[in-house]
């Protein structure tokens, strides 16, 4: 006969052992106690994100000796992330006969992610430069955390590109860190220049464009009319009584289109004065000789008798940096003199 555990009332018949014959009933108090379950294949339990209780972790498998459950000793109980040993109870479906058994298994509490709620704000920077050379500023998230530059080092180019970062949080033992995009605003170099570059020639002035078209003489003077060159910014004009320019004047002209301003270089004493005006047709004159003579310089006229030969030839030139940059000299033309000394 099996008993269930409790306490029950038995008859015992006893026998001496000095008198075979002798036998007497002892009414005796029998106590049966509850088993303890034997576990012979513990549960498993799934994972959970930090924050959870283990409520929501679910116990599967697990074997025992009797019929029974198994359930956590504590529900509610909120754990770190990481691996832990939790009390598991296992509970027989014959309470009566069967005492309950504790256990422990492995449960394992992953790291919570974060999420950004505002991203970082970059300051704008100035080429060359690398992506930490601009400060990150503001952003949030669900915790308390800090923004980084993922790479730093990276060399930034010219104009708004986007660069990851990283939020890691404060709690970096419980919460992932995550990443998020943040434009950044490059913004172009001003070079420095150095030294000016040097100007050796004016390619754009057409020396063969530069030229003397007519010469007119008259008694008091010498007329010449010249090509008028809309790309330049004045003429020089050289006149002598020699074919070679070793004895020479240099008389300067500036190409503006109503005034121009009268103006004599003088080089050696004897010389004429040269008179400019424009003409509507875009050409401008000049002349030389005796009615034209400046009162205010004295003049040597003895080079300059009847019949004198004069030999002209004008060029151009162009301001380049407050440098007269000058075209090649045009075809010289001969004339004569028809004053008196």
């Amino acid at each position: 006969m099996l008993f269930r555990s409790g306490t029950y009332q038995a008859a015992v018949i006893a026998s001496a052992s000095y008198c075979d014959d002798v036998e007497f009933t002892v009414d005796v108090d029998v106590e049966v106690i509850k088993n303890t379950p034997d576990i012979t294949t513990k549960p498993s339990a799934t994972s959970i994100t930090y924050g959870q209780t283990l409520s929501e972790s679910t116990l599967s498998g697990g074997v025992a000796s009797v019929n029974g459950s198994f359930a956590w000793r504590d529900s509610s109980l909120v754990l770190t992330a990481g691996t832990h040993n939790v009390n598991v109870r296992f509970s027989p479906t014959d309470s009566t006969n069967y005492e309950t058994k504790d256990i422990t298994i492995f449960v394992i509490v992953k790291k919570a992610t974060p999420s950004i709620l505002t991203n970082p704000i970059a300051t704008a920077v100035t080429y060359p430069a690398n992506v930490a050379d601009s400060v990150l500023s503001g952003g949030s998230a669900t915790v308390p955390g800090t923004f980084t530059w993922i790479n730093g080092t990276q060399t930034v180019v010219a104009g708004t590109n986007s660069h990851l970062v990283t939020f890691t949080p404060t709690d970096s033992v419980n919460y992932n860190s995550v990443t998020a995009s943040v434009p950044l605003i490059t913004n172009k170099n001003a070079p420095t220049i150095t030294e000016k570059p040097s100007v050796t020639i004016i390619k754009y002035i057409k020396s063969s464009a530069v030229r003397i078209t007519k010469v007119k003489n008259k008694k008091q003077y010498v007329k010449l009319t010249y090509s008028r060159l809309n790309d330049v910014d004045g003429y020089e004009i050289q006149y002598s009584n020699k074919k070679n320019f070793k004895k020479k004047w240099v008389l300067n002209t500036t190409n503006k289109k109503v005034k121009i301003t009268r103006k004599a270089l003088i080089r050696k004493s004897n010389q004429g004065v040269l008179s400019v005006s424009f003409s509507k047709k875009s050409r401008i004159s000049a002349m030389i000789g005796m009615k034209y003579l400046n009162k205010k310089v004295k003049i040597n006229r003895r080079s300059w008798n009847k019949n004198s030969k004069i030999f002209m030839h004008l060029r151009a030139y162009k301001l380049v940096n407050g440098k007269k940059i000058y075209s090649k000299w045009s075809s010289t033309v001969k004339t004569k003199s028809y004053w008196n000394s």
